[in-house]
């Protein structure tokens, strides 16, 4: 059941490519213009916060820039998940830009910040238990214990996030009743987890040992950027459709 969400999931993507360019493409080039354009106004170069991310100190500037970046991107990432999921859900076909005006993109970016912040409420509290357990195992555990991480904070992203698809058509579903409706299939949306997390690994492993340094890696890391925002959303997309929808995997 695992491998089958996950390959319809991919299935989604690539049969869908030209859809999912669309989709993703102008508010990624936005979102890399207005970036460019945020440390153009405030002086800050990237020597600048490589330096700060050893002293700890950036100018006042250079944070605000930082912070408005990041509202940019989690905005873009809304914006290219909703036409997403309504593309797939709604059948609601995406122009060269995809619709802004009377799209919930803000909402799924509030909804957003809220799971993020229980994210880090789990993750303080995994790290916690780690921190007692791990001098138990010794380093050679480290692996395993990195990979246990992984897999359990994925799962509850999973599992929370189909409030995301919701909100995108305009359905209602509370964060205890994503939970309820995906409680049955919990064992298959463990099994999605980790095979995320293992092919998350695998990607990073091939992308040190055999990607050169230069023009090639940043091309490929962007790639490979495009295809896990891509991949995440097709992801929970098609938990929704099945889980909620019961819609056939097909």
């Amino acid at each position: 059941m695992s491998a089958r969400l996950v390959l319809h999931s991919f299935r989604l993507l690539f049969r869908n490519f030209t859809e999912a360019l669309k989709v993703s493409v102008a508010p990624l080039v936005l979102a890399i213009l207005l970036g460019i354009a945020a440390f153009s106004v405030s002086g800050v170069t990237p020597a600048m916060i490589a330096m700060a991310s050893f002293t700890g100190r950036l100018p006042p500037n250079g944070l605000l820039a930082i912070l408005f970046i990041g509202v940019v991107m989690l905005f873009t990432f809304s914006w290219i998940a909703v036409a997403w999921h309504r593309f797939v859900l709604l059948e609601e076909y995406p122009g060269y830009v995809p619709a802004v005006t009377d799209r919930p993109i803000w909402p799924y970016v509030w909804r957003t910040l809220g799971l993020g912040l229980l994210m880090f409420m789990v993750m303080t509290f995994l790290s916690i238990i780690v921190g007692m357990i791990l001098p138990l195992t010794g380093e050679g555990a480290v692996g395993v214990v990195a990979l246990f991480i992984g897999t359990a904070l994925t799962y509850f992203w999973l599992r929370s996030a189909l409030i995301l698809p919701a909100i995108a058509v305009g359905e209602e579903l509370k964060l205890r009743d994503a939970w309820t409706v995906s409680g049955p299939s919990s064992g298959a949306i463990f099994g999605v987890a980790l095979i995320l997390v293992g092919l998350n690994l695998m990607v990073g492993m091939v992308q040190q040992t055999l990607i050169p340094s230069g023009a090639v890696a940043v091309i490929v890391s962007l790639a490979v950027g495009w295809m896990t925002l891509m991949l995440g959303s097709s992801i929970l997309t098609t938990l929704y459709g099945h889980l909620v929808q019961n819609r056939p995997l097909v």
